[in-house]
């Protein structure tokens, strides 16, 4: 992931041309980032390795109380941040996808918005990816009960472009394992 800075005229003429946000909705969260990695399909195709992503929850057509991962990408910047790319289905039974920013003392219980307040134009240095899958199949015409047996897969990812963080204390100190 990274930001370039809406002050940056040159590169930008005081547009938002990159994203991170990281929107909250009970157990529902959504990722949105603009990143360097993008992998063109096809040789000669005329794509920048600059994309925008967008990670989020729908609930399942076919299984009630259950919900699918899909992903979506641009292949190129779009002229603004309010269009989703065409999503594909990631995974199937999902419970819950939580993104945690990290700001320094702990986890952010709360969202990220690149383009907005305290956190315009910065990226957090580290993000926890949590995903809680449901550890049996869903069952035609079956009931998905909150006590069923649930996975829980977690992650931190650091994010080297975060710059312009000087409030944050360093990442080795400040870092902490949790377990829920």
């Amino acid at each position: 992931a990274y930001i370039v800075s809406s002050k940056e005229g040159l590169r930008t003429d005081g547009k938002k041309r990159t994203l991170f946000k990281i929107d909250k909705e009970a157990g529902n969260d959504s990722l949105a980032i603009t990143y360097t990695a993008h992998q063109s399909m096809k040789a000669n195709a005329k794509e920048a390795d600059t994309s925008y992503v967008v990670y989020m929850l729908k609930e399942s057509k076919k299984y009630h109380g259950r919900k699918n991962l899909y992903r979506g990408e641009f292949n190129r910047m779009p002229d603004n941040f309010k269009e989703n790319p065409k999503m594909q289905l990631l995974a199937k039974d999902i419970k819950v996808l939580r993104f945690e920013a990290w700001n320094g003392d702990g986890w952010l219980k709360d969202k990220w918005d690149s383009t907005q307040g305290d956190q315009t134009n910065l990226i957090p240095h580290m993000v926890r990816v949590v995903v809680q899958a449901w550890a049996e199949p869903a069952i035609e015409d079956g009931a998905t009960s909150e006590d069923d047996p649930v996975e829980q897969y977690a992650t931190v990812i650091y994010l080297p472009y975060a710059l312009d963080f000087s409030e944050l204390k360093t990442r080795v100190t400040s870092f902490k394992i949790e377990t829920r």
